[in-house]
């Protein structure tokens, strides 16, 4: 025992290493992503487990998560969640023809699927009332296609037809006889339904048993006398049932719509369908049945198509707030919203007036810097943080130059988004401003050099004296006081500098220059004491910085603020410390939530109910409708606008509920008490507490009650 115990302890922990050794840190390879690349060119890989990184997608793709970019973090099986880029079907070509969509969606990528249901009388090329459409990996959608139903007569069928033909569109009657010497066996009449033909097809049959009758061309009277007595039977019910009222319903002869069948008057329990002229559209249900009542549903109108408009304008990266339809009123009005991070230019919500929509409002692209031209002109996004992936119509993106890389030529380092385009500011090597220098309108000439000789000609003997060359070009004034590293009196060309400030100033402008034939470039800086400095910027609430806040920002400084999602910003973006003193910060207006019991008390609710109209951005309208049994009042609109996430109610009240009356007030010498409320209307069952006008008064109770619609008033006597 005492042999094998070292031994155990010593293959112990050699097999101890080696595990170590077998086992490094799990890492991560650069990740094969198809249709999309690791944002930024400064990744290293492998990288080590935990670690993430982001990646962005090409474009007219999007991540699973419908974004531009994502990010993945490296682990023991690989990165997760594996990235991804999917194709984007546009929304403009999700439609299908004679069919309503269902489900829809805001954005569409590979795999998504929307169904779709055919338009009463269309059907699916296999029969069926509607299905599916899919976003296929090339960005198109599944093919679709609803056709109009018809009804066909087989060729067999020698019957005539008028109008002639073998096949009919839905609501389409068709009147049926029989050629000389054949009878027709069936109805004479059949309209084409969804379901087939309204009444059996009829067929004709040779008149055999006729032919006998027939003398001379002329038949003898026993059909007549058939029909005679079978019409006598019927006389004799409707004499039974001429006392009854049987008609019930008429259409007004004012009405522009076609019935059919086409009647004066119908029995309880008809029903009819309707159309119109092929100028108008039916506004309403096509089909409507007679009840001791009258019609139910009501019956439908006929809008001449030249009032009416057709589906509103589509507008690319924006949704409507509503299905579109294929027939709009004039007066319709629908309102878009632009996708997530797209601006909205113009009007959100739009009119039809007499057949033609308003001018439909555009969304403004956000820009993504492309890794690609950055690398191409030497510069990088200055703040490194996500949301920055994306900028706003308008909005500024702003740059540094990669290190051992300066600004050519000089210019600004902050570029703005202009309808999904950024110009991208370039940097150069900085050995190579030195061969610049001496290039004027492109030509590389001395005259900068006699320019120079000309204006410093004392300097010039000076160095002459000194070396007999010209070689010192750049000095420091004596008044500044910057600190520059190294220290001399005079610098040659191509000399580079680092300036700083003492303790208590802040440097202001580029911490490097160098010497060139012309002077200091970039410009030098100076030293501000800290008394003109300032300190963080103002918190604003719903918001956040582009940076880091500091605790001390030199004078000249600025900072970008970003609402959060869904907060809208007045004011600049951008504020500037000034000697000491901050610009105005922006504000974050807050966006309105409908509130479920405010409008419960209101007995209204949202007209669409949409997920993306659950939180409504400062100034956009939201529409309300009112609960079933329940109107508006005063006269009023249903639509209210978010002001600083305050929304202003409507109010709706029972069709049955009582509205006072003044002259019932004046009649019982009554006015209301403002204790108890100053309402005009009241539900049904509510109580009403009333007082006496000055002078009178009422010995029993002062309260009126309200029962279907009937408000009843205490009487106050004149005091004696």
């Amino acid at each position: 025992m005492t042999l094998l115990g070292p031994a155990l302890f010593i293959f112990v922990y050699f097999g101890s290493c080696a595990a170590q050794q077998n086992n490094p840190a799990q890492t991560c390879d650069r990740p094969d992503i198809e249709n999309g690349r690791p944002y930024y060119a400064s990744y290293e890989f492998p990288q080590r487990t935990n670690n993430q990184i982001y990646y962005i997608c090409d474009k007219g793709f999007l991540t699973p998560a419908k974004s531009k970019s994502g990010k993945v973090r490296c682990t023991e099986g690989g990165w997760l969640p594996k990235p991804k880029c999917l194709k984007l079907c546009p929304n403009n070509g999700v439609k299908v023809d004679n069919a309503k969509l269902l489900k829809t969606l805001n954005t569409y990528l590979t795999g998504a699927k929307v169904v779709y249901k055919c338009f009463k009388g269309f059907t699916t090329l296999d029969g069926k009332d509607g299905g599916e459409r899919e976003c296929l990996p090339d960005g198109r959608f599944s093919p679709a296609e609803c056709i109009q139903l018809t009804c066909t007569i087989p060729s067999t069928n020698t019957v005539i037809r008028k109008p002639p033909g073998e096949s009919y569109t839905i609501k389409t009657e068709v009147t049926f006889s029989c050629p000389g010497g054949f009878t027709l066996k069936g109805s004479p009449k059949s309209w084409c339904s969804e379901l087939g033909w309204s009444s059996p097809l009829p067929t004709c049959q040779e008149a055999m048993s006729d032919r006998s009758a027939v003398k001379d061309g002329n038949p003898k009277d026993k059909s007549n006398k058939k029909s005679d007595k079978s019409n006598s039977a019927t006389n004799k019910k409707d004499r039974k049932s001429s006392g009854t009222k049987e008609t019930q319903c008429t259409i007004p002869s004012n009405s522009n719509i076609k019935p059919r069948p086409n009647r004066s008057s119908y029995k309880v329990n008809d029903e009819v369908i309707f159309s119109c002229d092929r100028n108008s559209n039916l506004i309403g249900s096509d089909t409507s049945r007679c009840y001791d009542d009258g019609w139910r549903p009501e019956l439908p109108t006929c809008e001449e198509m030249t009032n009416s408009c057709g589906p509103p304008p589509v507008v690319t990266y924006a949704d409507l707030s509503e299905q579109a339809q294929d027939v709009y009123p004039s007066g319709s009005t629908v309102v878009y919203r632009c996708q997530p991070r797209y601006k909205l230019e113009g009007n959100r919500k739009i009119k039809c007036k007499n057949g033609v929509w308003d001018d439909p409002p555009i969304c403004l692209e956000p820009c993504t810097p492309d890794n690609s031209t950055m690398e191409e002109n030497h510069i990088t996004l200055r703040w490194l943080v996500p949301y920055t992936l994306y900028n706003e119509d308008g909005e500024e993106v702003e740059f540094i130059c990669l290190f051992g890389y300066e600004l050519y030529p000089p210019s600004e380092l902050v570029t703005t988004c202009k309808r999904g385009v950024l110009l991208y500011p370039k940097c150069v090597k900085k050995e190579a401003m030195s061969d610049r220098s001496a290039v004027k309108d492109g030509n590389p000439k001395d005259k900068s050099n006699k320019k120079s000789d000309k204006s410093n000609s004392a300097t010039n003997k000076k160095d002459r004296k000194s070396s007999g060359t010209k070689e010192t070009q750049c000095t420091i004034p004596s008044n500044s006081n910057i600190k520059p590293r190294p220290l001399r009196n005079r610098y040659k060309i191509n000399d580079e500098v680092t300036f700083s400030c003492d303790r208590n100033s802040n440097l202001i402008g580029s911490d490097t220059s160098r010497c060139y034939d012309d002077g200091w470039r970039p410009e030098l800086p100076t030293c501000e004491e800290m008394t003109n400095s300032c300190g963080p910027p103002p918190v604003v609430m719903y918001a956040d910085l582009s940076e880091p806040a500091q605790d001390v920002y030199p004078s000249g400084s600025t900072v970008v603020y970003r609402c959060q999602t869904r907060y809208k910003l007045e004011g600049n973006r951008k504020i500037k410390c000034n000697n000491g003193v901050w610009d105005d910060p922006p504000i974050c207006l807050e966006p309105c939530t409908p509130d479920n019991s405010s409008m419960e008390e209101n007995h209204i609710t949202l007209r669409w109910l949409v997920p993306y109209t659950v939180y409504n951005e400062d100034g956009e309208e939201v529409e309300f409708i009112c609960l079933f049994g329940y109107e508006l009042y005063p006269p009023s609109e249903l639509v209210t606008a978010c002001k600083r996430g305050v929304l202003l109610y409507p109010k709706c009240v029972k069709k049955e509920a009582c509205r006072l009356n003044q002259d019932k007030l004046d009649e019982n010498s009554l006015e209301l008490d403002p204790i108890h409320g100053s309402s005009v209307w009241y539900g049904d069952g509510d109580t009403v507490q009333f007082k006496c006008k000055q002078g009178f008064y009422n010995d029993s109770s002062l309260k009126g009650n309200c029962s279907n619609g009937e408000l009843t008033y205490p009487e106050c006597k004149r005091s004696e």
